[in-house]
């Protein structure tokens, strides 16, 4: 398996932590860890966009 394939699966489960961090702050009213959920949320998809902009391919793995 190529190594790129491997980083999007870890930067695809790291976008789920954040939504559900994100979810899970908001339930509870805390708007603090809620701005860090926010942000981390956007980092981790910029993170997976860059390697499906690398890696064209990328954009059709599950």
């Amino acid at each position: 398996m190529p190594t790129w394939k491997l980083v999007l699966k870890a930067r695809r489960e790291q976008v789920e932590r954040a939504e559900a961090e994100l979810r899970r702050a908001l339930e509870e009213g805390d708007l603090d860890a809620a701005d860090f959920a926010r942000i981390w949320l956007g980092e981790a998809h910029l993170a997976v966009q860059q390697i499906v902009d690398r890696y064209p391919q990328a954009a059709q793995e599950r």
